[in-house]
């Protein structure tokens, strides 16, 4: 076990800085090479151990959804050349000392896979939390870093919403206790 300093209280108001480094620390996470093995499997979609899937047709699902999950269907799983994925990237899984990202925590869905799979889920979170031109931010602090386009977002940023519940509200109340109950270690 390892002590990071740092929270990963996620702030009201998020900084371009701020966002430009969650961009700049997954572009770091996927340069680290990654074959997929048993121990570090193949991933082609973010919290693969979850069937976002079942949960749509036990608790009903919007057309919108319904078309995003065929769509997606339709195209077959982008590959690229495996890069280590976390799989759960999102704010809450950080950790900030002030402007700075300290760690990424919470590794039990990673993998090897394509980057969007991450780019996705933080440009989904970013977005629902801080309003679509954060995604946009975050999408800029990967390229800085990776030192390229990232390709295929549009099929990624559909893939992230699809691993989200149907019905939001449900899901928020939750997200704000995990929001104020997160990760926090001083130095």
């Amino acid at each position: 076990m390892t002590a990071l300093a740092g929270s990963s209280t996620i702030p009201a108001i998020a900084s371009v800085a701020r966002l430009r480094a969650l961009g700049a620390a997954a572009a770091r996470i996927h340069a680290v090479a990654a074959a997929p093995r048993p121990d570090l499997p193949l991933r082609v979609r973010p919290l693969a151990d979850v069937d976002f899937a079942a949960k749509r047709r036990a608790t009903g699902s919007s057309p919108l959804l319904e078309a995003a999950a065929e769509r997606v269907n339709e195209v077959p799983i982008l590959q690229a050349e495996t890069g280590l994925v976390h799989g759960d990237l999102w704010q809450g899984n950080t950790l900030w000392t002030g402007e700075t990202c300290t760690g990424v925590v919470d590794w039990d869905a990673a993998g090897g896979g394509h980057p969007g799979i991450d780019l996705g889920t933080l440009r989904l979170d970013a977005a629902i939390v801080f309003g679509l031109p954060a995604a946009a931010v975050v999408l800029e602090g990967w390229r800085q870093v990776a030192g390229q386009e990232a390709d295929a977002m549009a099929y990624w940023d559909l893939v992230a919403a699809l691993t989200t519940p149907t019905d939001m509200a449900t899901w928020l109340p939750a997200a704000h206790a995990l929001v104020a109950s997160t990760w926090t270690q001083q130095p």
